[in-house]
């Protein structure tokens, strides 16, 4: 009695890792896709999830491992010729050309493709029958990813590669949306899925990518705002103190920030913002009062006008007096021979100011 063999996997990723600016993207990844299997791309921001997708795309080649097409290496020209047919790519960049109209820009992929007949039905699945004479220029965020999902199903190759597919979308675009997945996988499809939103996908496998820069708990402090009408209440973290020499402070812990919430949490103190206002309460925290902030403010506001005040009046002065000094001085001879000087004979073109 002879075993069967298994069926080799459509696609193959064998210990795949991906660079991206000389850092490390991806690491040691190994998924195996049958016909009628999904992958969904689950992480936060920056994590990978598009550099995956790119990856299989064959926008960029991996870094150490190899991608498997049939057995066959996609990086190789041959076979990437050959493998790039089977692909169908969505992204955020819908490629839609706001003077054509939502038909035309459905067909001219299709007839690109070398096929006809598939355009129309596809817009009337996704919703927009009613608007398939209309310039695309027309269409809201929603309904162009709606005429994206429609240039998919026209298209109608095996391997689909969707890139957040659901942004946009209401309720009833992503029902639509896990519908058609649903369909193509019947039909033998794969589906590669990056997404951050729920989608509902029967029997898919996940992979989440980890975080390339894990967030850390920070507390934000701050010392000066220019708009003296905004009040502010000044912060002291428990365990810190107030260096003299540099105005600066310095914790005696080695994570203020943790021990600042854990006390939060020990005396339930509150923190409100309401108006642009401020509020802590509790007995660990000391709060300067928005009041005592807008006094201090105002005072310091009164006291650089009177000083820019009273530089202006110097450089008046200063000004005046050097106008004087260019003044014509004319010396007469009288008849018996003395000389008499006479000043500010021709007067100044400059009018003069009471007080100067």
């Amino acid at each position: 009695m002879s075993l069967r063999k298994a069926p080799l996997p459509r696609i193959l990723l064998d210990n795949v890792s991906c660079m991206r600016n000389a850092q490390q993207i991806l690491r040691h990844v190994n998924v195996s896709v049958h016909d009628g299997g999904a992958l969904v791309l689950t992480g936060s921001n920056g994590s990978g999830k598009s550099t995956f997708l790119r990856m299989l795309a064959g926008f960029s080649k991996p870094s150490a491992g190899q991608i498997l097409w049939n057995g066959h290496d996609v990086t190789e020209s041959g076979v990437f010729h050959q493998y790039k047919l089977q692909l169908n790519w969505l992204s955020l960049k819908d490629a839609i050309k706001e003077k054509f109209t939502v038909l035309d820009n459905v067909q001219w992929f299709e007839l690109l493709e070398g096929k006809q007949g598939n355009s129309l039905p596809a817009i009337e699945l996704m919703g927009l029958g009613r608007l398939a004479k209309d310039k695309a220029r027309m269409l809201s965020m929603g309904q162009r990813k709606r005429l994206q999902l429609a240039r998919l199903l026209a298209i109608d190759r095996p391997i689909w590669l969707l890139d957040e597919p659901s942004v946009a979308l209401d309720d009833d675009g992503v029902r639509l949306l896990e519908y058609i997945i649903a369909e193509h996988r019947k039909k033998g499809g794969i589906v590669f899925v990056a997404t951050h939103l729920p989608i509902n996908i029967e029997d898919a496998m996940y992979l989440r990518l980890p975080p390339r820069f894990p967030r850390r708990m920070t507390l934000v402090m701050v010392d000066h705002l220019p708009d003296p009408k905004v009040k502010v209440a000044a912060l002291q973290i428990p365990g810190q103190k107030k260096d003299s020499s540099t105005g600066s402070q310095r914790s005696d812990s080695v994570k203020p920030q943790e021990k600042f919430f854990n006390d939060l949490s020990k005396n339930k103190a509150s923190i409100n913002l309401n108006n642009r206002e401020l509020w802590v309460s509790s007995a660990n925290i000391s709060a300067e009062t928005g009041e005592e902030k807008r006094s201090d403010l105002g005072n310091k506001h009164r006291l650089l006008f009177d000083d820019l005040n009273n530089q202006r009046k110097r450089e008046r002065v200063v000004h005046h007096s050097d106008l004087h000094d260019k003044n014509p001085h004319i010396s007469i001879t009288t008849e018996d021979g003395s000389t008499t000087g006479k000043k500010d004979v021709a007067k100044s073109p400059w009018p003069r100011f009471p007080g100067f």
